[in-house]
Order: structure tokens, then C-alpha cells, then sequence
């Protein structure tokens, strides 16, 4: 699937396959990708903890300790926030894939 429509939301489960947290529409969700949060905030995932993905600055290893879900990186005027999600809540837009 390509992202030309921006708007679409997603929601993630866990594929019994290989435990990588993915999108409702099965696209895995990689760290790097920029999402828009309920409150309007630009936020990136840094971290995936089932795959250890991470964004290079983050060390997945450090959050294994989670078992699962997703490091998000919320940047605003008091400093940069790290918020632990179970799952990339349905209510938060995909905005752009990762570069690869």
C-alpha cells in the first residue's frame, strides 16, 4: 500500500508471525515514522521494542525490559518527552513512512 492519502488512520496489532507491531492494515510500523497525535502534535516513533528498531541517538535495548510497544518521541516547548504506547493508539495519523 502507498501513503498518498495522509488522512487515513491506523491501528496496530500484534502478528503472531513474528510479533512486529503493525498497522490495521498490516504495514508494519517502523521506527522513524512521523505520526500526528490526537492533540494535533507532530510525534516520530523511536523505537519498535518487539523488532528492537530503533532511530540511530536510541538504544532499543535499553526498553526491552517493555516486552512490547512503541517508544514515541514528543518534542514541545519544555524539552523532549519519551512516551511508552502498548499499541500506536488508532486516534494518531500516519503522517510519513520512515526513510529507509
Amino acid at each position: 500500500m502507498t501513503f498518498s492519502d495522509a488522512s487515513l488512520k491506523y491501528t496496530t496489532t500484534l502478528t503472531p508471525s513474528d510479533d512486529s507491531i503493525c498497522y490495521s492494515d498490516g504495514l508494519p510500523v517502523l521506527a522513524g515514522d512521523v505520526l500526528e497525535d490526537v492533540e494535533g502534535q507532530t510525534t516520530r516513533i523511536v523505537v519498535v521494542i518487539p523488532t528492537l528498531d530503533a532511530v540511530p541517538g536510541y538504544d532499543a535495548n535499553a526498553w526491552r525490559h517493555l516486552r512490547t510497544g512503541v517508544l514515541v518521541e514528543h518534542v514541545n516547548a519544555s524539552g523532549v518527552h519519551l512516551v511508552h504506547y502498548d499499541n500506536v493508539d488508532e486516534d494518531m495519523e500516519l503522517l510519513r513512512r520512515a526513510e529507509s
